[in-house]
């Protein structure tokens, strides 16, 4: 079949966790020859599936692994965010907060305004105790989606953590309102 429909399967596998399958449409694809399109969709998926089977490590307690297999990424796209934001949850997994609060610093810095980001960095900056740091990054996510359920409840989450629960109550209340 042509580049284009095997990337469309690649896809589709991705999407249905169907990795061992995955893998071997990705090696075979590597070396075909693709347009300018084609060659970032198959840099996306290889990116996504990369990225899964790393946190899938992670998650199993492998962190030497799970470094081991996103390493080749972070050398070939030291810069793309999903693949530092696995790194930190690496990190951060080691218990190296410190380590994983400074790379999702270094991912705020390029999108102040993200909102899941600064989900992602609250939640390591309640993982240290970080709680000061925690709140000013929720704030500016409940300026930019106070409706959200997944603010409210990372705020939820956060006041749970330093023991103030009526606070924590009032924002899981509204998550699920």
């Amino acid at each position: 079949p042509e580049v284009g429909l095997r990337l469309q399967y690649a896809a589709t596998l991705l999407k249905t966790r169907q990795d061992v399958e995955l893998a071997g449409i990705l090696r075979q694809l590597q070396d075909a020859p693709m347009n300018e399109r084609e060659r970032r969709s198959f840099a996306d998926i290889r990116r996504a599936y990369i990225i899964r089977q790393a946190d899938a490590l992670r998650e199993a307690g492998d962190l030497v692994a799970a470094y081991d297999t996103l390493a080749p990424l972070l050398s070939e796209q030291p810069d793309e965010p999903q693949a530092t934001a696995a790194l930190a949850r690496m990190y951060a997994a080691n218990n190296d907060y410190a380590q994983a609060l400074a790379l999702y610093a270094r991912l705020l810095e390029r999108s102040p305004n993200d909102v899941p980001l600064l989900l992602q960095t609250a939640n390591m900056a309640v993982g240290a105790q970080d709680y000061s740091y925690a709140e000013s990054l929720l704030s500016v996510a409940l300026a930019r989606a106070p409706q959200d359920p997944e603010v409210l409840t990372a705020a939820g989450r956060l006041y749970r953590a330093q023991g103030k629960n009526a606070r924590a109550t009032e924002f899981f209340t509204a998550a699920v309102a």
